[in-house]
């Protein structure tokens, strides 16, 4: 017989733990479903594949909070986010996929930090081992991003990244 789900101590913490958890589910979903968007255009299998893999992980984590959110007594409905869904499209489709990568990855990043400083601030142990789950992927997940955006020299960004690194690296040299 497993133990009932721990509830928060007051109604004020729920409803932040709540209002919390449910972003995250947003989030996870609308960048899964973002993922599967670049997945289906792109034309390198091995971009393609990591796309796929890192939306499955997205809707896992989505999963772990519409799960955690259930045991607060809350309902999602993937309905929602379906006006947030819209706007990373409109921006994949104007800006393309190597601008999208950057700024996914940049958003993983912040997710993490997020992330971490929720096991701090929520107070609540269930949300926090799903955290402790969920932070690691988050990391794969950006250097996956920076790896394919590195990867990438289609686009202007590109170039002068690589530019901005090879001027970092050569003033550094001269520094000493």
């Amino acid at each position: 017989m497993t133990a009932p789900p721990l509830m928060p101590e007051n109604e004020s913490a729920r409803r932040e733990i709540v209002r919390v958890l449910r972003e995250n589910w947003r989030e996870e979903l609308v960048i899964a479903r973002v993922y599967r968007t670049m997945a289906e255009d792109e034309k390198n299998a091995r971009r393609r594949e990591l796309m796929h893999r890192m939306a499955d992980s997205e809707e896992e984590h989505a999963s772990l909070w519409a799960e955690r959110l259930a045991a607060l007594g809350e309902i999602v409905n993937p309905d929602e986010v379906e006006g947030d869904y819209q706007k990373q499209y409109r921006v994949l489709r104007h800006f393309g996929t190597d601008a999208m990568i950057r700024r996914i990855e940049r958003e993983e990043r912040g997710h993490v930090a997020d992330y971490q400083a929720q096991i701090k601030s929520l107070g609540d142990p269930e949300s926090a081992a799903i955290l402790e789950r969920v932070i690691p992927d988050e990391e794969a997940h950006a250097e996956r991003l920076h790896q394919m955006a590195m990867e990438s020299q289609t686009g202007p960004r590109s170039k002068l990244d690589s530019l901005l690194a090879v001027s970092y690296t050569h003033l550094r040299a001269h520094e000493t």
